[in-house]
């Protein structure tokens, strides 16, 4: 079960730079936003829980404004997802206090645990999360995360983005 836990802390890590769910107020007006980007991710490949990810990506002039996400993970082992919501809380929490520009909600219900997550890229130290994680520069251009650099990492997790 610890494989478990550290593939979706894996995942949980490379998704730090994504965004908010309907349940979140956006502070930016969609229709100021040039285009918006839908990508998909499914996991079942766990014994004991599975993972969707909606990841709703707005961008202006080929750079990432925010990215709307929302994670799912399904699970009939309480203990699975208890363990899985402090994990998501942490990570996020110290992602928001270090770098800014995230907001978060975590509710489990009906053997779902639901994360939703907005990362404003506008009020982010981008600066700051790249020097604590190096790969990300070869996605930004003027330091500003690049809307085909985002898209080309959840592809590569398997992700089916709609262009």
């Amino acid at each position: 079960m610890k494989k478990e836990y550290k593939v979706f802390l894996i995942i949980l890590s490379l998704f730090l730079f994504v965004g908010c769910s309907n349940n979140i107020e956006s502070k930016e007006k969609e229709e100021d936003v040039e285009e918006l980007v839908n990508c998909e991710l499914e996991n079942n490949s766990q014994d004991n829980f599975s993972v969707k990810s909606n990841y709703k990506i707005y961008s202006e002039n080929g750079f990432v404004e925010k990215v709307i996400t929302v994670e799912t993970v399904e699970s009939d082992d309480e203990s699975i997802l208890s363990t899985i919501e402090k994990q998501v809380d942490e990570t996020y929490n110290t992602a928001s206090k270090k770098y800014g520009g995230y907001i978060y909600d975590i509710e489990i219900k009906n053997n779902k645990l639901i994360s939703n997550v907005e990362i404003n890229y506008k009020e982010m130290d981008l600066n700051e999360y790249i020097k604590d994680n190096p790969v990300m520069k070869s996605f930004t251009k003027n330091d500003k995360i690049t809307l085909t650099g985002i898209i080309s990492i959840y592809e590569s997790l398997g992700a089916k983005c709609d262009q």
